[in-house]
């Protein structure tokens, strides 16, 4: 099956970033306080597997080698992908920043918060912002930290498309054994950071941290990647393989410590390998409406913060809003009020994938073909193909 065909990871796309969504609302208002939501720390590492299997589906000519050329291309294809949404959010979030600053009344030095509106926007445009700080309190004086928090992952997984080509060069070469033995090895050492950070998995979020969890994520995606080939389940055998793990997954993230989620996450990666054959949940998943939230899921996970912080923190002008401010504010109940933040959500992600995401990337790839085409005319390339971010 060609990764073209497995519409049912878009539908797993959307499912993540609404569930870290929920979890973030709860962060910010104390409303839905659940178990299975507060579970949504796992959420990220979804996308990094994702991206890991995706990419392996696609990029198969990495098994054999990799050149200057195939490096370049490949790279480009994907910033040309994450890039344009990101700077265009991350401005918003600077402007959002500046505005609660005012509303709030907070006293501001205007030199100092224009230097590090460019640090932060500068380490941002890189996609590097946190590849070089240790925790949180190290990143006090970063802006992009404060003022958008869940893009941590994107500089995370922009690592992990880099080392990407190299690892499935190397499991290429290695015994499924060997790939299962350093999958053991890397969750060993992500279970080590989740059990001595005080706040768990939440707070992986900078330096070696997240970058080991996009190693992770990739390098279990590959793997599963690797299991779909070898093995040969029937569709009835993946619906049952696929609500098996399902099942798991919750019953691991309601049941057992913090520091056990890497079991999930790796049970994740069997979850998506199951959605490889046809059955009810990846026909649910892969439904007209599910597939298209899925699209749009990458401006929905880059702008709810923002909406979060508009809401909330300018309107109350609260540093914490667990409180009954929220009912005060809006009169209205709980299920009104997520529905409201949901639709505020797809409304932006929908402009940001049709008007931003799309033909920016349309342009940059365009451009990148001109310019490949006069260094070497006679080449072939291809630019169309289709990649599930």
């Amino acid at each position: 099956m060609q990764a073209s065909e497995i519409t049912s990871l878009f539908g797993v796309r959307a499912i993540a970033a609404f569930w870290v969504a929920l979890f973030h609302f709860y962060f910010f208002t104390g409303i839905g306080n659940s178990i299975i939501i507060k579970g949504a720390d796992i959420a990220p590492d979804i996308f990094f597997i994702l991206s890991g299997f995706v990419l392996a589906y696609n990029y198969t000519s990495f098994n054999k080698r990799i050149t200057q050329t195939s490096y370049l291309n490949y790279i480009y294809k994907r910033f040309s992908r994450i890039w344009p949404s990101l700077i265009v959010v991350n401005l918003l979030g600077n402007l959002t920043y500046i505005l609660i600053a005012f509303y709030t009344g907070k006293s501001i030095n205007h030199q100092e918060l224009l230097s590090q509106l460019l640090i932060s926007t500068a380490l941002v445009a890189s996609m590097t912002h946190v590849w070089f700080s240790f925790n949180r309190y190290s990143m006090r004086n970063l802006l992009w930290d404060k003022i958008n928090v869940p893009l941590w992952s994107v500089s995370a997984e922009w690592f992990g498309y880099l080392i990407f080509p190299f690892m499935i060069l190397l499991t290429q070469r290695l015994s499924l054994y060997l790939q299962l033995g350093m999958l053991m090895l890397l969750g060993s050492l992500m279970t080590y950071f989740i059990y001595t950070e005080p706040n768990g998995l939440m707070h992986c979020l900078y330096g070696y941290k997240a970058l080991t969890r996009a190693i992770v994520g990739f390098f279990t995606g590959i793997f599963f990647y690797r299991i779909q080939t070898v093995i040969n389940l029937n569709n009835k055998q993946a619906g049952i393989l696929s609500v098996i793990s399902i099942v798991t997954i919750l019953l691991l993230i309601a049941y057992t410590p913090d520091w056990m989620r890497v079991l999930a996450i790796l049970l994740a990666g069997l979850f998506i390998l199951s959605l490889t054959k046809k059955h009810f949940i990846s026909n649910f998943l892969g439904s007209t409406v599910l597939a298209y939230l899925g699209k749009l899921s990458y401006g929905f996970y880059l702008v709810h913060w923002l909406v979060l912080n508009m809401l909330f923190y300018a309107i109350s002008k609260q540093p914490s809003f667990k409180t009954n401010t929220i009912n005060d504010l809006f009169g209205l109940p709980h299920p009104l009020l997520y529905l409201s933040f949901f639709i505020i959500n797809l409304m932006l992600a929908a402009f940001i994938y049709h008007f931003i995401e799309t033909p920016l990337r349309i342009k940059l790839l365009q451009f990148y073909t001109r310019i490949t085409q006069k260094l070497d005319p006679l080449k072939e390339r291809n630019d169309n193909e289709y990649v599930i971010r």
